[in-house]
């Protein structure tokens, strides 16, 4: 896991990714934050508090509560965070970006994937 910046963060970037709905969550080594965009390669997400710690269970669960869209246990090969100083998440400090790489994801997370990244593209709010 390392610190970067922002920009170094997007440039990384090997798909597409896609906004997503207000209402997209990630919950990652208990640590809930709200999904910014989504691509089949990984997820950006915000959070408030400590940095990750790198020890965390290598797994993520992703919700979408206006489409009752549930997901656990996305594998995670790589972390990378960085500050977003002009994000402020709930009016407390400056806000934590995480960028995330999925694993090895089986046929049904990746067909669930899928239609996640539908419903935040394509589907109406």
């Amino acid at each position: 896991m390392e610190s970067t910046d922002l920009h170094t963060m997007r440039n990384r970037r090997r798909t597409i990714r896609y906004g997503a709905k207000k209402d997209a969550k990630a919950v990652l080594g208990g640590r809930e934050g709200e999904i910014v965009d989504v691509s089949t390669g990984g997820i950006g997400f915000r959070f408030e508090g400590d940095f990750i710690p790198h020890n965390v269970d290598q797994v993520i669960d992703i919700a979408l509560n206006s489409d009752a869209f549930f997901l656990s246990g996305v594998p995670v090969e790589s972390i990378v965070h960085c500050v977003v100083e002009e994000e402020v998440v709930g009016g407390a400090s400056p806000a934590k970006r995480c960028g995330i790489v999925f694993g090895n994801l089986k046929p049904h997370q990746r067909f669930q994937l899928d239609y996640f990244i539908w419903l935040n593209s394509h589907a109406t709010a």
